[in-house]
């Protein structure tokens, strides 16, 4: 992986605010908003400095070099949820908290032409963070089912990750019609592409 498309992609995500190093050094997490990244943030991440701005690039090259490896060579990770589970959720937590006072359905058609930052990195589509000119940035990807692993698996600890579901849903998939469904198929069809190579699961 060259230099200048590591530079490009990191480039690209900092605005999303998704690069979040672990604190003792050595993990980078690439944190998709909705899919289990606060539990995460919470328990074993700090952000770095200068994230919203091409400073940022150059503080994540700087921070992996002190840890004397290169990007494609460090232990990063990102988190996959179906998009139909992300937009719901995303949905009941903006409805409760009234940051979204509209119905399910116009907060759909504004996911298809955001008007507004805030909504756009809440929804964009997780090959977004993980993917650059087709090529996958990441190190690893990991289904929603796995992410009671990530303390033992890339931290080496037997904490147990903080959960809040706010809709108190297990799916969210009753939620849509069918034209609606239809849409977020078609709206993330890398997402849900992505998601059958690294869970098996299909829609």
């Amino acid at each position: 992986m060259d230099n200048a498309k590591t530079y490009e992609y990191l480039h690209r995500i900092m605005p999303f605010m998704a690069i979040v190093p672990d604190r003792h050094g050595g993990v980078v997490f690439v944190s998709v908003p909705k899919a289990g990244s606060q539990s995460i943030h919470r328990t074993f991440m700090k952000k770095i400095p200068h994230l919203c701005n091409t400073r940022g690039v150059a503080s994540v090259l700087v921070w992996i070099q002190k840890q004397g490896q290169t990007w494609d060579r460090m232990n990063s990770f990102a988190v996959i949820r179906s998009p139909f589970e992300r937009l719901g959720s995303l949905w009941h937590r903006w409805n409760k908290k009234r940051k979204f006072p509209g119905s399910f359905d116009e907060f759909l058609r504004d996911v298809q032409n955001p008007p507004s930052w805030d909504l756009w990195k809440h929804t964009a589509p997780t090959t977004l963070f993980t993917h650059y000119e087709g090529e996958q940035m990441v190190k690893t990807i990991i289904g929603m089912d796995e992410l009671d692993s990530v303390p033992e698996r890339f931290f080496g600890s037997h904490k147990e990750l903080p959960w809040k579901n706010v809709s108190g849903r297990t799916s969210h998939m009753d939620m849509y019609t069918d034209e609606q469904a239809s849409m977020v198929m078609d709206l993330y069809a890398e997402d849900f592409k992505l998601l059958e190579e690294v869970t098996g699961v299909t829609v």
